[in-house]
């Protein structure tokens, strides 16, 4: 390491729970990762350890563990009354390891994931801009981006903080109540995680899909709550399935972790397995979707895959109120008898939210990526 290093032109920055790809890679870098090789930009993809997780180390990536619990050090050593607000204090402690490490972790533009180091990542270079890549839903309440009444969080104002965005839909959302200052901060450069997939339109499918929520962000009581209801919902469902001869597969969220067992019930009802297969694969054999609130509505309607939300607020407020989903008050029968029957309606109706989808993942813009990565010359 020197003094005088060049800087790289971007730095890309995630936590290790991001490496979900077969090849234990982030999927949601690869794609930007691989438009740098293609136009020989220089890059360092740095790693944030997570022991909690079951997901690989990527190899190609470097490891930012040691820096890491020096920043968590930092934090509890320096007061954060010494400066104006977190943020400053943030970058202030981006500014020391900068030093300490001679400016290797210096570049031209950063990009994180879930807004994570994002403040420390501004104070490793003062001229650099620093763009959140979204790689989940964004709704008007959403805590990581913005406050109660809908304006963008305190701490996402500095000027040279960006949002690269995956439709028009969540640009409109950052737009509401931010106007004013969203012309140089959101980029809307498409999904960087998923190819246009069909799914075939044929009424021999028997299998549905369900995309679980259980995580280790909640607590024990919330998990056994959550795994009540899975066995109401599969009680409930037991007669349909044998009349219709249907099958369920149940996909747990990336971040499961082995949170909480359901093995024991699943043992009640023979037609509900595990899968861990790809939406790409699930989409030869599924024609529905089941879920509370997942992200998996998006990419699953892109397959021409209509999503039955199981009855709750966090969807009603989101997928109903702010969305709008198209026929979102379908039942899960109504779905079933218009499949089973072999009635056309079933496709026009998903064909409707496949459309709905692309206005907020939209296809990957090699062209505007490069466009932004270039034009930061600092």
């Amino acid at each position: 390491m020197t003094l005088f290093k060049t800087p790289y032109d971007i730095i890309f920055y995630y936590p290790q729970h991001f490496n979900r790809s077969e090849k234990g890679t982030n999927p949601f870098f690869d794609p930007l990762i691989e438009i740098c090789e293609q136009n020989r930009l220089t890059y360092l993809l740095l790693e944030e350890p997570d022991k909690k997780t079951s997901y690989p180390r990527n190899k190609k990536a470097v490891s930012f563990g040691f820096w890491l619990y020096t920043i968590i050090v930092l934090r509890k050593l320096i007061p954060t009354s010494l400066f104006k607000n977190n943020t400053q204090k943030e970058i202030f402690i981006g500014k020391i390891i900068a030093l300490f490490t001679f400016n290797f972790f210096k570049s031209k533009t950063y990009i994180t994931i879930s807004n994570s180091m994002i403040d420390v990542l501004l104070g490793f270079n003062d001229k650099a801009r620093v763009f959140d890549l979204q790689h989940g839903i964004i709704y008007a309440k959403h805590p990581g981006y913005f406050q109660s009444d809908g304006t963008l969080n305190e701490f996402l104002n500095q000027e040279r903080i960006g949002f690269l965005l995956a439709g028009n839909g969540f640009r409109e959302l950052f737009y509401k109540n931010n106007a004013s200052i969203m012309e140089q901060k959101c980029r809307v450069i498409g999904n960087s995680t998923s190819e246009e997939i069909e799914s075939s339109n044929v009424y021999s499918k028997k299998t549905i899909l369900y995309t679980l929520q259980f995580t280790e962000d909640f607590n024990i009581d919330d998990l056994n709550i959550e795994k009540q209801e899975l066995q109401l919902f599969l009680t409930s469902f037991q007669k349909i399935a044998i009349e219709n001869n249907l099958s369920i597969l149940l996909k747990h969220h990336p971040r499961y972790n082995n949170a909480i067992a359901i093995s024991d019930i699943l043992e009640q009802f023979p037609f509900a397995t595990i899968t861990n297969s790809n939406f790409e694969e699930l989409s030869k054999s599924v024609f529905l979707h089941l879920t509370k609130y997942s992200t998996s509505a998006f990419e699953l309607a892109k397959m021409t895959i209509p999503t039955v939300f199981i009855t709750n607020k966090i969807a009603e407020s989101i997928f109903h109120d702010e969305y709008q989903y198209p026929n979102y008050n379908f039942t899960l029968e109504e779905w079933i008898e218009l499949y089973c029957t072999n009635n056309p309606t079933f496709f026009e109706l998903a064909g409707v939210a496949k459309k709905w989808s692309n206005h907020f993942y939209e296809p990957l813009n090699k062209a505007l990526f490069l466009s932004i990565i270039c034009s930061n010359k600092n």
